[in-house]
């Protein structure tokens, strides 16, 4: 939907959903920064990742923002290598959680925790926001050490990057 209107075109669904998703982006690349040890890039990757799934458990973009945002605290907070993060996280939002499931087990999460977040108010969302609550906390006060500055320069590099290269990136675009 665009303007109250259905949009039946698939090309302008596309275009539509880019400009949402981008805006997300846009915002986890100012949230990021409360974060320690993790580039906006890496969180952006959490993103897609919940992205891809957060319709399962009843959520949107702006419910998959948050929760990228908070696994990725979480995933900073203990020490999980973002190469795991796919598995960590699949295995949450199916309630599929097992024996190798670091993250859901540092969290105190079961698939019994998940199957009752379904039937409650707020859903499965709502639970893990609150789960991860905590980790979020102390990222922000890592963010203040040396590997949170760290990891803010190593983005700040990225956003100049980022925005030095939209504006040469457009006018190409639009010759297309």
């Amino acid at each position: 939907f665009k303007d109250g209107k259905e949009i039946t075109d698939p090309y302008q669904k596309i275009v539509t959903l880019t400009g949402a998703v981008q805006k997300n982006i846009d915002s986890i690349r100012e949230r990021s920064i409360a974060l320690a040890g993790v580039t906006s890039g890496e969180v952006i990757e959490v993103f897609g990742m919940v992205a891809s799934q957060v319709g399962q458990i009843g959520g949107g973009l702006k419910e998959a923002e948050d929760l990228a945002i908070n696994f990725a605290a979480a995933l900073g907070t203990f020490g999980i290598p973002l190469y795991q993060a796919r598995q960590e996280i699949g295995s949450i939002l199916r309630g599929d959680i097992t024996t190798d499931s670091y993250l859901a087990k540092a969290l105190g999460i079961t698939n019994e925790d998940i199957a009752k977040a379904k039937t409650q108010t707020g859903g499965i969302v709502k639970f893990l926001e609150n789960r991860l609550a905590a980790a979020v906390a102390g990222q922000k006060i890592a963010a203040l050490g040396f590997a949170g500055v760290v990891s803010n320069i190593k983005d700040l590099g990225e956003l100049v990057g980022q925005n030095f290269g939209r504006g040469m990136l457009q006018p190409l675009l639009n010759s297309l």
